[in-house]
């Protein structure tokens, strides 16, 4: 069999010319996109996306070596694809260069400002399937300016999460190191099978409102190996605020978290390790945490809601947890915002009031606990079934328990009778 020679120059031509527009190498189906700056790497993206399937989705890859500066937000339009970051993301911090949003449909208002736009997020995808960031490489959100101008009250709109999918089915985060997001690092919204793995969340001790993960609307997440040193709480469990969220009505359900470590940069008490609420007016069910470690923070265990929410959590199981030095090992309050000088609204039980239930606690240990459990319903709302069992906590204070019932084998220091009626 013979070739023509002008046949094979005119396939080279066309070979090199594809290669030099695009700026990616296709290896093999699913094909690599390589990216190697900002321009490009909206090329590997839009290039990646005409050619994945489920069965063999595409890769954008920004290679060890290489650091790009996205000059706004990076957005995943498409299905099938995996951004896979051995290199550095690194993301601008100039505002202008982030559109406007609308707050999310359970929320009503921006979470960092009460007005009606947000700015967008840094990573973003919505009404996509099977999606993936992975890697081992650096994603940097850039935050320190918005973390000041939050302090100095200079911001007109809510800070953007660094990483946010909506309505996503099947998203995967696992093995990059993500740091200094401007405001929640990981927020997966109304999707479902959410995985993260073996993530790395870095933001200072200092840094308002930087969540680690916040599961939000979700079914079926799964949080494991990942360690968390944020300046907020390293997960937090959440379905909406107030009346927007119990209309939305998309509960968080079936959430398993294992083998997490908590653990701010500063040893600043002022972080919390797992956490539930308080936007949590859609429902919270059926969340199991197993084998997590909490250092440093103010609350270990804390779920949190107030008169105002609605909604209800229910069947949450938490054992094998160890706490080194946090200001309370376990807290359960209905009083959310009492002690910043705000009250929540008081009279008789309605939709608006939020309910806890079925909520079970399992070889729990800590040392230089300040106080051990804080558990605090409402006359009209009572915390129902509270089970407390292998729990020891060296604590110079005990417990505060009102409106609560429950059970306890085997808990040190033991709460006083009336905790539990």
């Amino acid at each position: 069999m013979s070739y023509h020679p002008q046949l094979i120059f005119l396939l080279l031509l066309t070979y090199f010319r594809i290669t030099s527009q695009t700026s990616f190498s296709e290896l093999d189906r699913p094909i690599t996109c390589q990216a190697h700056d900002s321009a490009s790497l909206n090329n590997a993206i839009d290039t990646c996306c005409k050619a994945g399937d489920y069965q063999s989705p595409s890769q954008v890859l920004i290679d060890s070596g290489v650091g790009i500066i996205s000059e706004g937000p990076l957005i995943i339009p498409c299905s099938n694809i995996i951004l896979n970051v051995t290199g550095t993301l690194k993301f601008t911090d100039e505002f202008s260069d982030y559109p406007l949003v609308d707050y999310l449909p359970s929320y009503g208002e921006g979470r960092d400002v009460p007005t009606e736009k947000s700015y967008h997020p840094l990573i973003y995808g919505e009404r996509i399937e099977n999606v993936s960031i992975v890697g081992s490489g650096v994603i940097d959100g850039n935050g320190g300016k918005w973390w000041r101008e939050h302090f100095r009250k200079g911001l007109n709109y809510s800070r953007p999460p660094l990483i946010e999918v909506q309505y996503v089915n099947h998203f995967r985060i696992e093995g990059v190191k993500i740091r200094d997001s401007p405001f929640w690092t990981v927020h997966p919204y109304a999707s479902e099978e959410v995985f993260v793995k073996g993530v790395e969340i870095e933001n200072p001790g200092w840094s308002p409102n930087t969540d680690g993960v916040d599961v939000d609307s979700c079914k079926n997440v799964h949080i494991s190996n990942c360690v968390f040193r944020v300046g907020d709480d390293g997960i937090s469990i959440k379905s909406g605020l107030n009346e927007a969220g119990r209309e939305f009505g998309v509960p968080s359900e079936n959430i398993h978290i294992e083998n997490v470590t908590v653990h701010p940069m500063f040893d600043n008490l002022s972080t919390n390790g797992i956490s539930i609420g308080s936007e949590m007016s859609g429902s919270v069910r059926n969340v199991t945490v197993k084998n997590v470690t909490i250092h440093s923070c103010e609350s270990g265990i804390y779920i949190k809601s107030m008169e105002g929410r609605g909604g209800v959590v229910e069947d949450v199981k938490v054992e094998d947890v160890v706490m080194n030095t946090v200001l309370q090992g376990l807290r359960l309050s209905m009083n959310y915002m009492y002690r910043r000088g705000r009250r929540g609204l008081r009279g008789e039980a309605n939709s608006s009031t939020p309910h806890f239930r079925n909520i079970a606690f399992k070889n729990i240990t800590g040392t230089n606990v300040l106080e051990a459990g804080f558990i605090v319903g409402l006359k009209q709302s009572v915390i129902r079934n509270v089970s407390l069992t292998d729990v020891s906590l060296e604590s110079k204070l005990g417990w505060t328990c009102f409106s609560t019932t429950g059970t306890f084998a085997n808990v040190e220091p033991a709460p006083p009778e009336k905790c539990f009626r």
